[in-house]
């Protein structure tokens, strides 16, 4: 009886081991085929995408394989200076969210600098309108997990400015002094210096369209602070050696801007006319506004 048990016992053992022995070997195997999908990727760009996905499908809980993803999404040559399509963002949205958890508590560091910081950024910039309550969940989290202090003040600026216009939809009158606040903290050099150019240039034209069309009409926001945001986004596009397009075109809207008299202000302790555009027809304002952007996007 005990030869018999001692067999069993060393049996078990020996299975044990054998088990254990496969894990590991189908673990460097695993390993193995995502390191070579990731490199076949970043080789070439016509089957990239579908490389990335086979990683992820290996792997969900490397973010390696979504940060090439988005960086393919925003950076290949022919989206440079675009914005992420809808189809592409759905993308990253359903392939990072089931895993979310994981991939925060395997690398938050990098989740949040090379997805979250450059998704949630793409969306509010790129085509805020679409989904707003998803721009402000995404910039919530990249504010929390970006590693750069300026990243993390950045996004936490746009999920104010996000908010504001969810408000307005909502048909609430949210402080026009709050956004004014947002919008200077949006041009603020110490932010964005350290950006790329795209989102920089992308940053300005969202803020002059604002400024454009008298966001700040009959507020508590003065004509002097409207003059000082105004030389913000000036002083930024200055920052920047591109000479693209879309520069030239946002210099000489700040110049007409400029010489242009701010939309009449009232006294801070007056309460807003309630004839203001902003006020009585908040969602067609604004979706008008990112209409406009969203052209001028695709044309440059």
């Amino acid at each position: 009886m005990r030869k018999l048990s001692f067999l069993f016992l060393v049996f078990a053992i020996i299975f044990a081991i054998l088990a254990a022995g496969c894990l590991v070997s189908q673990g460097f195997v695993r390993d193995s085929m995502y390191d070579e999908f990731l490199a076949a990727a970043k080789k070439q760009t016509s089957e990239a995408e579908n490389d990335y996905l086979e990683a992820v499908k290996l792997d969900p809980t490397d973010v390696r394989a979504y940060a090439g993803l988005v960086s393919l999404y925003l950076g290949s040559e022919e989206k440079t200076g675009k914005n992420l399509s809808e189809a592409e963002f759905k993308v990253i949205s359903l392939l990072t969210e089931p895993n979310e958890e994981e991939l925060i508590a395997s690398d938050s560091k990098s989740y949040g600098d090379d997805v979250l910081y450059p998704v949630s950024t793409a969306l509010f910039l790129g085509y805020v309108g679409s989904n707003r309550e998803k721009s402000v969940d995404l910039l919530t989290k990249a504010a929390q997990y970006a590693s750069d202090a300026s990243r993390r003040d950045f996004c936490a600026a746009l999920k104010t400015v996000a908010e504001y216009k969810l408000r307005l939809e909502r048909g609430e009158k949210p402080s026009l002094k709050e956004y004014y606040n947002a919008l200077g903290a949006l041009c603020a050099k110490d932010l964005l210096t350290s950006g790329n150019s795209d989102e920089v240039l992308k940053t300005c034209r969202f803020v002059l369209s604002e400024l454009d069309r008298g966001v700040f009409k009959n507020s508590e926001v003065t004509e002097e602070e409207q003059k000082k945001l105004l030389s913000s986004v000036k002083s930024l596009l200055d920052t920047l050696n591109s000479d693209s397009k879309l520069k030239t075109s946002l210099v000489k809207k700040c110049d007409k801007l400029s010489q242009t008299e701010p939309a009449a202000t009232v006294p801070p302790t007056t309460a807003p006319q309630t004839t203001s555009p902003e006020t009585t027809q908040p969602t067609t304002a604004a979706q008008s506004t990112e209409a406009t952007t969203a052209k001028e996007a695709q044309n440059e």
